[in-house]
Parts: C-alpha cells; sequence; structure tokens
C-alpha cells in the first residue's frame, strides 16, 4: 500500500473513517468503529487450557449456579430424548463440552446455554411419544 493511501486509511488529516478507499460518514462510521472495537475485544485463542486457568482464577458465586441448572436441565431432557439414538447423543454433549472449552467459541456458547437449554425442553416436552400417534391420521379437522 503506498504510503498516502495508508495514511488515509489510518485517517490522519480526515475525520472520516476511510475502508478500502471508500469515504464514511455520520452513523455508518459509528457502527463499523463500533464494529472493528467488539472485533478486536473478542477472545481469539483457541486453547482449551485458556479456559482452565480462567476457571481457576475465577471467583464463584451464587449467579454462577444458573448455568450448572441449565446444563443439568439440558442433561436430562438430552436423557429423555429418543431421537437421536445414544451414541449422537452422547457426540452432541461432547462437542458441547468442547464448545465451552475453546475460548473462541466459549464466549458465543456460555450466553447461549439457556437458549439451547430451552430449546431441548420445548422439543422434548412438546412431543407426545411416537406410540401416541399409532394407526392414527392427522390430515385435518
Amino acid at each position: 500500500m503506498p504510503r498516502k493511501a495508508a495514511a488515509r486509511w489510518r485517517g490522519s488529516s480526515n475525520s472520516n473513517a476511510l475502508i478500502m478507499g471508500v469515504q464514511l460518514a455520520g452513523p455508518l462510521r459509528t457502527a463499523v468503529n463500533a464494529l472493528v472495537a467488539a472485533v478486536n475485544r473478542l477472545d481469539k485463542s483457541l486453547s482449551p487450557l485458556d479456559t482452565v486457568t480462567k476457571l481457576r482464577a475465577h471467583k464463584f458465586t451464587l449467579k454462577d449456579s444458573i448455568y450448572v441448572l441449565h446444563i443439568l436441565s439440558a442433561l436430562f431432557w438430552l436423557t429423555l430424548m429418543q431421537v437421536p439414538p445414544f451414541p449422537y447423543k452422547l457426540a452432541i454433549s461432547i462437542l458441547y463440552a468442547l464448545a465451552l472449552l475453546i475460548p473462541f467459541t466459549s464466549q458465543f456458547f456460555v450466553p447461549a446455554t439457556p437458549v439451547f437449554s430451552w430449546v431441548l425442553r420445548q422439543t422434548r416436552s412438546n412431543l407426545p411419544p411416537s406410540s401416541a400417534y399409532a394407526g392414527q391420521w392427522h390430515g385435518g379437522f
């Protein structure tokens, strides 16, 4: 990148942000700056040791127990599910545990734990067993 273009890229003399030579103004500039700042704050590590270190240093409070409750609820509903069969349910649990161990993915999966638990509960609790449908036609009124 030439020096003059690099100076414009950093926004040296002009207060408007430049992205790939396009000048942004007003709310769009603010949104782009906020997006760049948010991406810079993300933990980009893929090492599970970082998560273990953070867990050891974390001071657990009563508020943290809600995540334990959601995970136990999800495990309960996962065991009651008839579909998928056992090996797939085990794979789902292992993949979820791995997603929680990797710092890059855990920052998305930990806040989504209540949602995942709710989805499991809703999909399992609203469906009667398949034997209840034996011999019945469900084509309308």
